[in-house]
């Protein structure tokens, strides 16, 4: 498998161990607390470090797992890819109801 995806891959890879090394210094000088934190951040770089190696070792078309995938709507009714929660979809700006104005228009107006 080449090409250049995975040459900017394994570059984010060589800055991530860096990283780790880096974080794991300053874990070692910093009061036990804030070690703790460190290290939890140090095992969360690893994971993800860990997962950017299984996709440089995929051999196939890049299909991650379904349950990662982010939802292409929120599965709620009546909520399509332009809804704004707190909005109705005919929904418009009205300056008497609404006090934030939001072109220069509408501060002139008030």
């Amino acid at each position: 498998m080449t090409g250049v995806w995975q040459d900017y891959v394994r570059r984010v890879l060589r800055l991530d161990e860096e990283e780790v090394e880096l974080w794991r210094r300053i874990a070692g000088m910093v009061p036990a607390d804030c070690g703790a934190v460190l290290q939890m951040m140090i095992q969360s770089e690893r994971e993800e470090m860990e997962a950017l190696r299984s996709l440089l070792r995929e051999e196939g078309v890049c299909d991650p797992d379904e349950r990662l995938r982010p939802p292409v709507c929120p599965p709620y009714p009546g909520y399509d890819p332009g809804y704004r929660p707190g909005y109705r979809p005919d929904y418009k700006h009205d300056p008497v109801l609404d006090p934030i104005p939001y072109t220069e228009k509408d501060k002139e107006g008030k």
